[in-house]
C-alpha cells in the first residue's frame, strides 16, 4: 500500500484503504480494520473490524493477528475465547510484532489459554524487549527481579526499569524503578528520587488515563 494520507481527512483515509483491501492488499485491510475497531473515518463496527483483521491476519500481517488475539481475548466483534487469542498473539509473536510477543509472555506468565511457564514467559518478554517493547522490558526486569523463569539479577533488574522508564515515562517502569531505589535494590537507596519518579508515575498515569 504505496500511499502518502498525511493531511487526508479520517472518511479520505478509510476510502484509500478499502480500495487497498479491496485489492487485497494486507496492510489495506489491517487499516480497515483499525478504522473500524476505532471509529475512525467511520462508525465503529468491532465485527466488521474483526471481519477486516482475519483478512489480513489470513496473509501474515503480524498487526492483524496481533489484533485477532485481542478480539479473541476481550470479545471484540467475535466470542472471547482466551486459547485462540493465546493461539493468535503466538502466531502475530512468531511474524515478529513485538506487542504480541509480550502477550504472549503474560499468556504464559498466567496460565491464558496455554500452560503456565515462566521461562517461556520470559524468553517471550525478552523477544518483545529486543523488538522495543517498553512493556516486554518492564517484565523482563519484573522476571530478573523474582527470578521467574531466569536467574535473580537485581542490578540487571534496576536497569531494564531505568531504560524502560526514559523513553516514554512508562508508567510501570517507572514505579518499578521507584522501588528499587526505595528499597536499595540494585542500586543505591534514595528516597527521593522513589518519590520523584512515583509522582511522575501518577501524572503520567492521569494522563493518559484522561485522553
Amino acid at each position: 500500500m504505496d500511499k502518502n494520507i498525511e493531511g487526508m481527512s479520517e472518511q479520505e483515509a478509510f476510502k484509500w484503504y478499502m480500495e487497498a483491501a479491496a485489492k487485497n492488499d494486507p496492510e489495506g485491510q489491517f487499516c480497515v480494520g483499525w478504522c473500524y475497531f476505532m471509529g475512525q473515518g467511520v462508525s465503529e463496527d468491532n465485527a466488521e473490524a474483526f471481519k477486516w483483521f482475519a483478512k489480513s491476519a489470513a496473509q501474515n500481517y503480524g498487526a492483524a493477528a496481533h489484533m485477532m488475539g485481542i478480539c479473541y481475548e476481550s470479545g471484540f466483534g467475535v466470542e472471547e475465547d482466551i486459547k485462540k487469542a493465546a493461539s493468535w498473539f503466538g502466531q502475530a509473536a512468531r511474524l515478529g510484532n513485538p506487542s504480541a510477543q509480550y502477550r504472549m509472555g503474560k499468556c504464559y506468565a498466567d496460565g491464558l489459554g496455554v500452560e503456565q511457564d515462566d521461562v517461556k514467559a520470559f524468553q517471550c518478554f525478552y523477544e518483545s524487549a529486543t523488538n522495543g517493547s517498553v512493556q516486554g522490558l518492564t517484565e523482563v526486569g519484573i522476571c530478573l527481579a523474582t527470578g521467574k523463569g531466569v536467574d535473580k539479577d537485581p542490578e540487571n533488574a534496576f536497569q531494564c526499569f531505568k531504560k524502560a522508564s526514559e523513553p516514554q515515562n512508562y508508567p510501570g517502569a517507572l514505579l518499578n524503578l521507584a522501588q528499587c531505589y526505595e528499597i536499595g535494590f540494585g542500586t543505591k537507596k534514595n528516597l527521593r528520587e522513589a518519590k520523584r519518579l512515583k509522582d511522575l508515575a501518577n501524572m503520567v498515569a492521569e494522563a493518559l488515563a484522561n485522553n
